[in-house]
């Protein structure tokens, strides 16, 4: 071997060896990492329960990239995830900002970002969301429906829609009718154990729920009461939930997407998701509740009976019956509540 080429090859060996050190580095970084999310992602902040597939899955993904931002673009040669600092932390969340993210998505993964660091014993080097914004209008979320989302408001009838779904599958058919009639997210309808759920003057549910918190549903209608009847006849065994036993939750999750597909239930076919049916719940249990029309259904131009204590209440229930903590979620569903100003000219009085 000449000099030339034994310089070459040495040339080369070297870079190996300093490509074969980076990935080493970034390998632990990420086995740190997991290391932290597998002792402390399956519960919820306070640690006091356990929490939902959706949020351990979120909280997974935003923290990859949090870390693969950090090392690959932003070059801090991070080891170990223990190892993150206020700069990190600082620079990420410039990284958003410049990127243009929602004030939602902003939000999340902050809030991440900031459960993490907890996690690591340094809640110090994260300040409250309101400290890295020049203006609070950066990052102020609306949650109040702008919109109706239910299916009704599409001109498209639930139950006449749901009847073309049981001829391309009937279990998921039954699933829909349960997020119509019950208020139902798509996983929970899917997890039911209706014979362990039926409780007479009640709907049970702890399955698939968010956090896996257990609540309670009114049965107020012979409609419902024939539903639930309808899904303990189409389960396998007593103990069974409303996946087939031949699939997964995953599997059966895509096959639910597949008929949505097939059946035209997306945005951009006809302007409605499955999860329209728990709106047409939430107007029909604000509307029941109050003998109000839900807001979102109203323009304030219009003159109708306001009870701002039955308002209060109603959305109390909706709020309970669908599974959110806070009362305020329900604005996403029926709308933000009236405003005094409007109340105080009286157009929304009980006189008129």
């Amino acid at each position: 071997m000449n000099r030339n080429t034994y310089s070459k090859h040495n040339h080369t060996s070297k870079e190996h060896k300093q490509g074969f050190a980076q990935r080493s580095k970034r390998s632990r970084l990420f086995t740190s990492l997991k290391a932290i999310l597998g002792k402390n992602n399956r519960t919820t902040v306070s640690g006091d329960r356990r929490c939902s597939s959706r949020t351990t899955r979120d909280r997974d993904s935003v923290m990859k990239k949090v870390l693969t931002i950090l090392y690959d673009e932003l070059d801090y040669k991070l080891t170990d995830a223990n190892n993150l600092g206020e700069k990190h932390v600082n620079a990420i969340i410039t990284y958003w900002k410049d990127k243009g993210l929602k004030p939602k998505t902003l939000q999340c993964h902050i809030s991440t970002l900031r459960t993490f660091c907890g996690w690591i014993g340094k809640p110090g080097i994260i300040h409250e969301t309101a400290d890295y914004f020049d203006s609070p209008d950066e990052i102020r979320v609306t949650r109040a429906a702008v919109k109706d989302r239910s299916w009704t408001s599409a001109g498209v009838n639930p139950v006449a829609k749901i009847k073309e779904i049981a001829e391309l599958d009937s279990v998921i058919a039954i699933q829909m009718l349960l997020e119509l009639h019950f208020g139902l997210r798509r996983e929970e309808a899917m997890k039911l154990k209706p014979h362990y759920a039926d409780q007479g003057q009640f709907l049970f549910t702890e399955w698939g729920t968010k956090g896996g918190l257990p609540r309670h549903i009114p049965i107020v209608n012979e409609a419902q009461r024939m539903v639930l009847d309808l899904a303990k006849n189409c389960t396998e065994k007593v103990s069974s939930s409303l996946i087939p036993s031949r699939y997964s939750y995953k599997r059966w999750n895509n096959r639910y997407s597949y008929i949505m597909k097939r059946a035209g239930i997306t945005m951009a076919a006809n302007g409605i998701t499955s999860h329209g049916l728990r709106h047409e719940y939430a107007h029909f249990t604000y509307e029941s509740i109050s003998g109000l029309v839900a807001p979102i259904r109203q323009s304030h131009e219009k003159h109708y009976p306001y009870d701002r204590n039955l308002d209060t209440y109603a959305r109390k229930m909706v709020s309970r019956n669908m599974g959110h903590r806070r009362e305020e979620i329900t604005s996403a569903y029926v709308g933000k509540k009236i405003p005094p100003k409007l109340i105080s000219d009286g157009l929304f009085s009980q006189e008129n």
